[in-house]
């Protein structure tokens, strides 16, 4: 019996320090080496101070309309390398461009992953840049994953006049969402065990990362972008983030898209979609100013 005792000790030890370890891992800073900016569209890269205090380094691009610029916020675990394609689409097109690598993604500082909770801060310095280097042109921003829930997460607002988002709707279902996937039901089982790390690692609750609660806000037009067979953020936590967002607003579902890069699996359907989005609504916003 102490045998067994002891036995059940060290395996309760042992499961707790590998979750402990996992939520570790799921905050820990995702730095790489970014590089030179892409050739032939003129752009130069930029250093931005966060109000959360990071450092962000990026890369801005003049347009050629004068009519508008995009500003892009990569996906968890991702850097400005991410939305590459992006820019030279919008660039194609004539709008001006910024991407900044997130603190604590690819060559920004940062101490933890916040899952929107810090890098909201971020969103916030990469949109004012935008006003302050291409003056009187309005703002869009395109928003991937924890790019998203950083632009909806935002206090009191993100100051861009149209929003693009493929975003999660809290984070409790994209942690039982991804453990589920990757580990099956038992290991779902384990989301509160991570969630209550949240406070300890990176001083956030569960409570301020529901993206779901946090685009009631929106007042600008809004395109929400899901996969129709994404397991990350299910097609039910996309229609629960598109129920609570006000008007005007709209969705385009990638017909059989998982969790990938919408540009790269559909290209004449990003065009389509997102950016005749994003062209209607600067245009619009052009005229008003």
């Amino acid at each position: 019996m102490l045998r067994a005792l002891g036995g059940l000790a060290g395996g309760l030890v042992l499961f707790g320090v590998g979750v402990w370890g996992l939520g570790g891992w799921l905050a820990q800073p995702a730095r790489a080496r970014v590089g030179a900016p892409p050739a032939g569209i003129g752009a130069s890269e930029i250093s931005l101070r966060s109000a959360a205090g990071a450092q962000l380094v990026g890369w801005a691009a003049p347009g050629t309309c004068g009519c508008g610029t995009v500003v892009l916020l990569h996906g968890v675990r991702g850097n400005r390398l991410g939305v590459v394609d992006r820019i030279r689409l919008f660039h194609e097109v004539g709008f001006a461009t910024v991407a900044v690598d997130l603190q604590a993604h690819g060559e920004s500082t940062g101490e933890h992953i916040a899952y929107g909770a810090r890098e909201r801060y971020d969103a916030q310095t990469a949109v004012a840049y935008a006003r302050t280097a291409f003056p009187g042109q309005p703002v869009a921003v395109v928003g991937v994953s924890l790019g998203g829930a950083a632009a909806l997460l935002a206090e009191p607002d993100l100051g861009a006049d149209a929003l693009v988002l493929d975003v999660y709707s809290d984070i409790e279902a994209a942690t039982h969402n991804r453990l589920r996937l990757y580990g099956g039901r038992p290991a779902a089982l384990l989301t509160p065990l991570l969630l209550q790390q949240l406070p300890l690692r990176i001083g956030v609750q569960p409570r301020d990362l529901r993206p779901v609660e946090a685009i009631r806000k929106v007042r600008v037009p809004l395109l929400i972008v899901a996969g129709t067979h994404d397991e990350h953020t299910t097609a039910d936590d996309t229609r629960r983030l598109y129920a609570a967002a006000p008007a005007p607003k709209t969705i385009w579902w990638v017909e059989q898209a998982r969790h990938v890069d919408f540009l790269s699996y559909d290209p004449a359907g990003y065009r389509r979609h997102v950016l005749r989005f994003v062209t209607a609504q600067l245009a619009s916003r052009s005229s008003v100013r």
